[in-house]
């Protein structure tokens, strides 16, 4: 059965297809027949094992390689909810992928399901992570001032971010991932009465933050849930380290930002056998909120505008507006038409730095 196709991204020397596939079920009003794809799903976990196999180590919580089938195979990506976007070359190889796995807000033998950096449901001998109970019950209440919970539906994690580096590589294929996911998660759940899932959770070390930070604004999420929510994205060259036994804590302004997750480092013996490591590595949970982008930063009259966010420096909010460039491309092109000449000489230096001059996404998301 085939993936679905999303579109394509890229420039005149390199494009890359955009699909989005499950492992033989449907997601939200997608039949299996339309989005599930066995072969490609077992070239992502496939693809994951190989780049463990290159001794990167993969920064996800609960990484469970399987040695024996040569996979990487995480209990949610196979339930329902979960999508994964591939960036295919154009020997309809993955130069990368994204996992989302959407929060049904569902549960199993009356424990909660939730998303895979809470590792609750099917832990497989890691230790249980961040719970979100407090942030789904407070996050709508403290940023957008509504009285309820996260809706189902409403709130995914990003995870096993990966890009395996195909011959002749750009920017224009993990880019292409995000427009991917912006148009079948928010805008075509919008253009069908669904949900949109348009708060992404996640938790990264420091430089994966970064790139979160540059192509959505991504912010810290426990300062966001309290009565007087803080909108913080720290630098890196603002975090400091602190050794606490034999772990290490991330510091920011002399608080505690981080938590150990017991990640799997993969190793090759004196003669050349991988095996693996589990090592506890300081992560920071973080939150994009593609309603509040649109709200206080897309609509911005100021191309670099920012919001309150705080250590948003000048350099990282024009990297920002260059990615939105890229990847809210149709917001700017139909919701915001009239934005003007500066909107429009923007986006075409943001596809032209990226690679991205070629930006040809079908009606999904539309």
């Amino acid at each position: 059965m085939p993936s679905l196709f999303l579109g394509k991204i890229g420039n005149a020397k390199k494009v890359y297809e955009i699909h989005a596939l499950t492992k033989d079920l449907p997601f939200r009003e997608f039949p299996t027949a339309r989005i599930a794809d066995a072969e490609m799903f077992k070239k992502v976990v496939e693809g994951r094992f190989s780049v463990l196999e290159q001794l990167r180590p993969i920064y996800c919580t609960a990484v469970n390689p399987d040695c024996a089938e040569k996979v990487e195979i995480n209990p949610h990506d196979l339930r329902p909810g979960t999508v994964h976007v591939v960036a295919l070359d154009e020997n309809k190889e993955i130069d990368c992928s994204l996992s989302i796995a959407v929060d049904l807000c569902e549960t199993d033998n009356g424990a909660p399901v939730g998303i895979p950096l809470e590792n609750r449901w099917r832990p497989a001998g890691f230790p249980e992570g961040a719970n979100l109970d407090a942030f789904r019950s407070r996050y709508i209440r403290a940023v957008h001032k509504k009285d309820r919970d996260i809706l189902p539906w409403e709130m995914a994690e990003c995870y096993r971010h990966l890009r395996l580096k195909t011959p002749g590589s750009t920017l224009a294929g993990r880019f292409g991932i995000y427009v991917g996911c912006y148009h079948l998660l928010v805008r075509e759940a919008i253009n069908v009465g669904r949900t949109p899932t348009s708060i992404w959770a996640f938790d990264a070390i420091p430089n994966y933050f970064g790139l979160y930070k540059v192509a959505g604004g991504a912010v810290l999420r426990d300062p966001l849930i309290v009565d007087k929510p803080r909108f913080i994205s720290p630098r890196i060259d603002k975090i400091e380290e602190r050794l606490a036994g034999d772990a290490v804590d991330l510091l920011y302004k002399g608080e505690k930002i981080s938590r150990p997750v017991t990640t799997t480092i993969p190793l090759r013996d004196a003669v050349g056998r991988l095996h693996f490591e589990r090592k506890a590595v300081p992560f920071l949970d973080g939150v994009v909120d593609i309603t509040m982008l649109e709200e206080n930063v897309m609509n911005s009259s100021s191309p670099f505008h920012a919001s309150n966010i705080e250590e948003f420096t000048l350099k990282e909010r024009m990297k920002l507006r260059l990615a939105f460039g890229v990847i809210n491309k149709r917001y700017y092109d139909v919701d915001m038409a009239s934005g003007g000449f500066a909107t429009r000489l923007i986006n075409r230096l943001a596809r032209t730095l990226m690679s991205s001059d070629r930006w040809e996404f079908n009606d999904i998301g539309k």
